[in-house]
């Protein structure tokens, strides 16, 4: 234990001690952090915890997800965690960040850039913790961040579907990623299709792309897999310049369950 002695650590807080102190320095202890959040003085703990060299302190993954409930003051140290060289602290202040109130708009900045992160695990967990910060605060007309685009990018359809999740949860202010999502929607595996789809269906079409849900029609009518083309179809309706008519194409060619949808289209029109 000399390494304690030596580090520059936060001042131990006075009082009872906690029971987490018990995790100090054993790593066979199996008590959880994060049954002392929302103890007042947890964030000392855990900071102090954190602070400790690793050889002492083996669970620093366990201590930064305990942090999302010690209130404001600890975004700070979740947000560097974010950048730590171990994934698995990468893949826990993911969980935490956007959980600590009042940050969860800044979060989402902060989150995208690990969908492009080399391990994939931390791929997987960006994506999942965007998509329920995204189903827990409402971000609909919202700037989106610069950084979101980026993940289109990549081979991972994880990212990808991240990335089209995150423009569809802004309403109209994701229309910048409309390229990429109707390359994914012609293009894509059918959950990365369906993705785009619904994501298209709440930014809305622009100018530059409302003959593009016409096109498609004409394309993929009658494909094996064409539901998401389907149901975008049914949300944007007469949004896209031409998708009646190209309806009426369709319903000549198209299996049983397309001249159902395109019927059910064309009487809501």
């Amino acid at each position: 234990m000399t390494g304690v002695q030596t580090c520059a650590l936060p001042i131990y807080p006075r009082g009872p001690r906690l029971p987490v102190d018990a995790l100090l320095g054993d790593e066979n202890r199996t008590v959880e952090l994060e049954k002392f959040r929302g103890e007042p003085r947890a964030l000392t703990v855990l900071l102090f915890y954190l602070a400790l060299p690793r050889e002492v302190a083996p669970r620093r993954a366990a201590a930064i997800r305990a942090l999302s409930g010690c209130g404001a003051e600890a975004f700070g140290p979740v947000r560097e965690a974010l950048k730590d060289d171990d994934p698995e602290m990468r893949r826990a202040a993911l969980a935490a960040v956007w959980r600590i109130e009042p940050h969860q708009d800044a979060s989402e900045g902060l989150m995208l850039p690990l969908l492009l992160d080399p391990d994939e695990a931390v791929r997987g967990s960006a994506a999942a913790e965007l998509r329920a910060l995204h189903q827990r605060h409402n971000h609909r007309d919202r700037p989106v961040p610069a950084a979101a685009l980026e993940p289109f990018k990549s081979d991972d359809v994880r990212a990808r579907m991240a990335a089209a999740d995150l423009a569809g949860h802004h309403g109209p202010a994701g229309r910048a990623a409309l390229d990429f999502l109707f390359k994914m929607l012609r293009a894509g595996e059918k959950e990365e299709r369906e993705t785009a789809a619904w994501a298209i269906s709440r930014v809305g079409l622009d100018d530059a792309h409302r003959g593009d849900v016409s096109a498609l029609v004409d394309a993929l009518a009658g494909a094996a897999d064409d539901s998401p083309v389907w149901e975008t179809v049914r949300a944007l309706g007469p949004q896209s310049a031409g998708t009646t008519e190209a309806l009426a194409r369709a319903l000549e060619k198209g299996r049983s369950e397309e001249r159902r949808v395109g019927k059910e289209c064309r009487s809501r029109w």
